[in-house]
């Protein structure tokens, strides 16, 4: 495990189980609070508002043959705790940005850019089964991190609907 950067966009989910994005300002270690930690490079939003180096595309990650348009994949988080996801080809780091403002994000973070790396799938069933690719990319299946991958992943799990008991009457 690489140790935590201080400065850093940062994916987290709290041992209460609730989630947010934040810019990264403990220390190289997660305390016990923190269930969960995925960084990447620095917040695209913060506040609301685009990070102020957006134009700069060799702060946004290297991309395969220099492109400035690429596939891209961000993370965002709006202001009652929702996630917003957005994965689009033709992405520039301010584009990506914008699009998860427009979406409501109040902070959001990149994810994964360039074609081959993108991908979002979904299962429908236990065990994995059902498996569906929301965010189509032809390099790779919706079963890719169900065997070892070098690629990291998170997942994300909807809750069981709750069942209502009415007393007879």
């Amino acid at each position: 495990m690489e140790p935590m950067r201080v400065g850093q966009a940062t994916f987290v989910e709290y041992a209460d189980g609730h989630l947010d994005i934040v810019s990264w300002s403990g220390g190289a270690a997660v305390t016990p609070d923190i269930a969960f930690a995925r960084q990447n490079l620095p917040l695209l939003v913060d506040g609301g508002q685009p990070a102020a180096n957006l134009a700069d595309d060799s702060a946004w990650g290297a991309t395969l043959g220099n492109a400035v348009r690429v596939w891209r994949s961000g993370l965002g988080i709006d202001a009652t705790g929702n996630l917003i996801y957005i994965a689009a080809p033709g992405q520039t780091a301010e584009s990506l940005a914008g699009a998860l403002m427009m979406a409501g994000a109040v902070r959001a973070m990149q994810l994964d850019i360039n074609a081959f790396w993108p991908t979002f799938n979904a299962y429908s069933r236990p065990g994995a089964a059902g498996a569906t690719m929301i965010v189509p990319n032809p390099s790779h299946t919706a079963a890719r991190y169900l065997t070892p991958d070098d690629r990291d992943f998170f997942a994300v799990y909807a809750a069981p609907a709750l069942k209502v008991r009415r007393p007879p009457k």
